[in-house]
């Protein structure tokens, strides 16, 4: 099986392939597939992320988000304990670009605590059958999802050409509930 540091080069490589044109078609077809979901139904308090150019975009999403009336919360990236903290945001307007160039809710946006959140829309950098995800390495996402407080259902946004194998687990990895691309919903 390859390293998950191999993986990541892979993947990288893969994504950096697809044009602008292909990755826009995509994420139209998973926004679709997102909206169709029963679980955004049921949804008010959304954690989602503010995609970088390379991740299924979800400017779509937030404004969707917004306009629809749910609590949408963004993470941030704390340094020191490598941690992500949790804000309700109320508008692109109120993000700012922070640790790792990442959109990230400014300053003075209300934390919101990690049991509050019902469910979470989660990039990568790979995903496999089993739900299992492949994030960028610093585990963001693994220790929150991780976490005791964690109660939120877990859908994974990717690419079907993000799919590997079997991505390589850890003990602390956490899988993902659903995974989303724009060919299918992989379901646990």
């Amino acid at each position: 099986m390859e390293s998950k540091a191999e993986l990541r080069r892979m993947l990288r490589t893969r994504l950096a392939a697809m044009s602008i044109e292909e990755r826009e078609a995509a994420t139209g077809r998973i926004a679709r597939a997102i909206w169709s979901l029963p679980e955004m139904d049921k949804a008010r308090n959304v954690l989602a992320y503010a995609s970088l150019s390379t991740e299924v975009g979800t400017d779509w999403l937030l404004a969707e988000a917004w306009r629809r009336g749910m609590r949408v919360v963004l993470p941030r990236c704390g340094p020191g304990d490598e941690r992500m903290t949790l804000h309700r945001t109320e508008g692109a307007e109120k993000l700012s670009v922070g640790r790792y160039g990442i959109r990230e809710p400014a300053d003075g946006c209300e934390t919101v605590p990690t049991g509050e959140i019902d469910l979470a829309l989660v990039p990568g950098l790979g995903w496999d059958r089993d739900r299992w995800r492949l994030g960028r390495g610093a585990g963001y996402y693994d220790r929150l999802l991780g976490s005791p407080d964690w109660r939120g259902l877990t859908i994974g946004l990717f690419y079907a050409a993000q799919e590997v194998e079997k991505v390589p687990r850890d003990p602390w990895d956490v899988p993902l509930d659903l995974i989303v691309t724009e060919r299918e919903v992989v379901r646990r």
